[in-house]
């Protein structure tokens, strides 16, 4: 098998998805993405400085590239002499795989395709789930989410985990004085660039990214009465950017309160890291429409190290969730507006 014809093809189909999409983003979004992208183009480490001398001529070449790209369709992939369309990633992973390689494809936020080529670092399972995990990414887009699930196989990515989970550690942003972190965080802050500090980081990435392990899980099983695929139409057909927001977030809060999720995990294994990294790792959204594990963790961190507490909030956070996602689905068969059903949402959310 040649890989380098592989990633050149897939590469490809990766700059003309950026091409096409890279205007969804807003101009913050935009400047964290491309910054990331380019990390993994020149094999950067999340602590490697990046210079704008080197950067901004690379990001200009980009925009010059996916000028002349923004109007062509995808390839399909050619591997040992047989043809595959870009999104067969099943097929094609059937020769990959025992090669040490895994490929990626689905649709991100905003509709965006998005591929990616990595090195299998691990294969394992979870219920009836297949768990690959790939370190390295060898080729990949824009759009990087650090974990996904087509059918039954969930993939971990572990490269963009690293950037967030770095991020968080160096830059803690309003955490400083959270103690159950204190130590962890200062033990993984940057001093100096050696090969045990890399092997330490990675080992604990690798530990922390059970909560992307179980919150893929549980979206599976979350997903088995079949209203996944008419979320995801809900969310094609709406067409609207703050609606799309919401009803994301709020499929990632039901899977990560539901029974399987990754608190019902932390709570079972009274794993007080996993539990911080947690809410440190929630954005703002997820925060907006949960705010009973804010709640409920300020005073589990202050000292209380009351379990029945954070029980008790991802509890009424299941929920919720739960009754919105019925709301929705009555919503959009009845075609009805559903905007005007999330606002009114936020506000109750707010004034509880």
């Amino acid at each position: 098998m040649d890989i380098g014809k592989l990633r050149r093809q897939i590469k490809r189909n990766c700059d003309i998805s950026d091409a096409k999409y890279w205007g969804f983003y807003s101009i913050c979004g935009m400047l964290l993405r491309i910054r990331l992208l380019y990390r993994q183009v020149h094999a950067l480490a999340p602590w490697d400085a990046i210079s704008n001398d080197l950067i901004l001529p690379w990001i200009a070449q980009q925009e010059a590239m996916w000028e002349q790209l923004e109007d062509e369709g995808f390839d399909n992939l050619t591997i040992n002499g047989v043809e595959f369309q870009p999104f067969d990633s099943e097929a094609i992973n059937s020769i990959l795989t025992p090669h040490g390689h895994l490929y990626g494809a689905g649709v991100g936020i905003h509709g965006k395709p998005t591929f990616f080529l990595g090195r299998l670092l691990k294969i394992s399972s979870i219920g009836p789930c297949t768990v690959y995990y790939v370190d390295e990414e060898l080729e990949r887009d824009l759009f990087a989410s650090p974990a996904m699930i087509r059918g039954r196989h969930i993939c971990i990515r572990l490269q963009p985990f690293y950037d967030i989970l770095y991020d968080k550690v160096s830059t803690p942003k309003g955490r400083q004085h959270d103690p159950l972190l204190a130590e962890v965080i200062e033990d993984l802050r940057l001093k100096d660039i050696t090969e045990d500090y890399c092997h330490r980081f990675k080992a604990f990435a690798l530990d922390v990214s059970t909560l992307l392990l179980h919150h893929e899980a549980a979206e599976f099983a979350e997903d088995g009465d079949g209203s996944a695929v008419t979320w995801l139409e809900i969310i094609s057909g709406t067409g609207n950017r703050f609606v799309e927001i919401y009803l994301r977030a709020m499929k990632d809060v039901l899977a990560d309160t539901s029974e399987l999720g990754p608190l019902r995990h932390i709570i079972d294994t009274r794993d007080t890291i996993l539990l911080s990294f947690y809410t440190a790792l929630m954005d703002n959204v997820r925060l907006e429409i949960f705010p009973e594990i804010t709640a409920a963790y300020r005073e589990f961190a202050a000292g209380s190290h009351d379990w029945q507490s954070i029980e008790q909030a991802r509890a009424a956070g299941y929920a919720r969730a739960l009754r919105f996602r019925q709301d929705i689905l009555s919503l959009w068969a009845d075609k009805q507006e559903i905007e005007p059903h999330i606002r009114r949402f936020l506000t109750m959310v707010k004034a509880a």
